[in-house]
């Protein structure tokens, strides 16, 4: 006989009489909660017993309704841990707990989703798309964590898009996040991030498809985002830096100097507000790029000097065997080399000129950075509440 199937037999037992009849003394009763913290303790790494785990939840979603009234939330974390097992499965939920443990596996999904982003294995990708897509679907549209869980959906599609190149799973994380930025309630904490990392994902289809409207609603994204950020908050900087990429893109296809304005203000600001030292070199790449642009547009020497040392520095802080390298050093003389045809200063002209040569030495082929790569989900998926609130216990019926 199993080590578990004693205290199992005695909960599954509890659990028959209640099915049978509702009895709230039997559902209290001492040895049925002996048993079923016995059996919890059994369980311990063996998430593949779904009747023992399906027999705890039961138990436990009992007691909750019994103590309806009372204290009833240590049994509603362990009934919700323990149905979150069982919808992670695919096996039987009560349909009045299956919101609650969608909730609750979504944590298992985001640190799934973390592995996938760190080892872009298809396979795990295409498992974390399919989880996300169940919770999705289990979530009610005015459950609170519908946003985040359709951002998290969203995000893993775009992992598959890295990972496979197939233009429709790109559409799919643009329609999802858009989604996702529709439910997400005004005060909602995840909000700014949800817009942020849909604004960036219409950046990247513009870019490869030139939609012009994709880049339209990527800026009144990143308006919401910014908006919707107070001051002082650390994704404020980035939401700045997204809204400076932006501007600078729609300055090139429209050529309106107002948009590059905004993009040399945005980007200027998102450095200012940077809190650490490593962030504000992270911002430098986005402003840097605005003010050059400006510089190659206008020939202000302000522009050129701030761009020029705002590369420096990106160099300086720029391990030897950093491939960005080669980005820095190709922009930095190209804005030398403006600057000898604005101003005719030779010594600008051969600092580009060598410049331009370690660029060749350091990277031959310059891949052109994207700014939703550096964005700040580094898990792959907004983290949300880091323990998502149990649903109020439904009426027995």
């Amino acid at each position: 006989m199993p080590a578990a199937q004693q205290p199992l037999s005695v909960v599954q037992a509890h659990v028959g009489r209640l099915n049978e009849n509702w009895d709230a003394a039997v559902a209290l009763e001492p040895d049925a909660l002996e048993a079923a913290h016995q059996l919890a303790a059994q369980l311990v790494g063996q998430d593949d017993n779904l009747d023992a785990w399906h027999a705890l939840g039961m138990l436990h979603m009992y007691r909750c309704w019994a103590l309806i009234d009372g204290d009833w939330h240590d049994d509603g974390q362990v009934m919700a841990e323990a149905f979150a097992r069982c919808f992670l499965a695919g096996t039987e939920v009560p349909p009045s707990m299956v919101q609650t443990a969608a909730m609750h596996a979504a944590d298992t999904a985001r640190e799934m989703q973390a592995q996938a982003f760190g080892s872009a294995d298809p396979t795990l990708t295409g498992q974390v798309i399919a989880l996300w897509q169940r919770i999705v679907q289990a979530l009610s549209v005015d459950n609170p964590a519908r946003a985040s869980s359709l951002s998290c959906l969203s995000l893993a599609m775009m992992l598959r898009f890295q990972i496979a190149a197939d233009p429709a799973d790109l559409d799919a994380a643009v329609t999802i996040g858009c989604e996702a930025a529709q439910a997400a309630a005004q005060d909602d904490e995840d909000l700014p991030g949800i817009l942020t990392s849909t604004g960036d994902l219409l950046v990247l289809r513009f870019t490869l498809s030139g939609r012009p409207a994709d880049l339209d609603e990527a800026i009144g994204l990143f308006g919401r985002a910014l908006a919707a950020t107070p001051a002082g908050n650390a994704d404020r900087a980035g939401n700045l830096a997204s809204v400076s990429e932006a501007m600078r893109i729609r300055f090139d296809r429209d050529g309106d100097p107002a948009d590059l304005d905004e993009a040399v203000r945005a980007g200027l600001a998102a450095v200012e507000e940077s809190g650490a030292e490593e962030d504000q070199v992270r911002w430098l790449l986005i402003a840097g790029n605005a003010l050059a642009r400006r510089f190659e547009l206008t020939g202000r020497t302000a522009d050129g000097d701030a761009a020029i040392a705002a590369f420096r520095r990106l160099l300086d802080e720029a391990p030897g065997d950093d491939p960005s390298r080669g980005t820095y050093l190709t922009n930095l003389g190209a804005i030398l080399r403006n600057r000898f045809e604005v101003s005719g200063d030779r010594f600008a002209l051969a600092e580009a000129i060598a410049v331009g040569a370690q660029a060749v030495a350091t990277c031959p082929l310059i891949i052109s950075t994207s700014t939703w790569r550096s964005r700040t989900w580094v898990s792959g998926c907004w983290r949300g509440p880091s323990s998502p609130a149990i649903q109020p216990m439904p009426t027995r019926r």
